[in-house]
């Protein structure tokens, strides 16, 4: 219990201190709202999130190290995790989500799309904008949409 809370207590500080990016902003809504536990809620627009990213274009790049940078952190990390594109990822992510016998989609928690704009509304703007490419609402209705 002891290794657990000293676990617990480095995250939450090095979250702190880095900040979150989307998935983690939208999970917060998914969880308190609709009892989604926080891993899952992650889980469940990761992926969506990853191919989101390496879609950032000049206009809608948050990172100040542009676009160039981005897409090639996204690449590395892409590559890290031993695929060559966004789509291998997204489609790791659902198996193992299937395989530890997951819902993938928000309907199955009771999500409906009339709590999608409640949901856009609510998300936390700050963590937000730690994501390296700009989230405006119309396209993390679109995001939350898909994950319907």
């Amino acid at each position: 219990r002891e290794d657990m809370a000293f676990g617990a207590h480095y995250a939450g500080r090095a979250i702190n201190i880095s900040r979150t990016t989307a998935p983690h902003a939208l999970s917060y809504f998914f969880t308190s709202y609709f009892g989604v536990p926080h891993g899952h809620a992650v889980a469940l627009s990761l992926g969506t999130f990853l191919k989101f990213n390496m879609e950032v274009s000049q206009s809608d790049a948050a990172d100040p190290r542009g676009v160039v940078y981005i897409k090639e952190t996204i690449r590395e990390l892409i590559q890290h995790m031993g695929f060559s594109t966004a789509d291998e990822v997204v489609q790791m992510v659902q198996k193992i989500m299937r395989g530890a016998g997951l819902a993938k989609y928000l309907s199955d928690f009771g999500f409906k799309e009339a709590d999608v704009d409640f949901c856009v509304r609510s998300v936390n703007v700050e963590r937000l904008n730690n994501n390296p490419r700009k989230v405006t609402a119309k396209a993390l209705r679109t995001i939350v949409m898909g994950l319907l």
